[in-house]
């Protein structure tokens, strides 16, 4: 599954939030969206 996260940083950024809420917001997000998701290398 892909997620417009650049466009959903931008979009919290117009809102108020700092730029590192915003991609905390948005990395939430992608693990929301794929439970799956592991930062473990292979």
């Amino acid at each position: 599954m892909r997620t417009v996260d650049s466009f959903l940083i931008v979009e919290k950024i117009r809102e108020g939030y700092a730029p590192q809420e915003a991609c905390e917001i948005a990395i939430k997000r992608v693990y929301k969206l794929n439970p799956n998701l592991s930062l473990e290398k292979h």
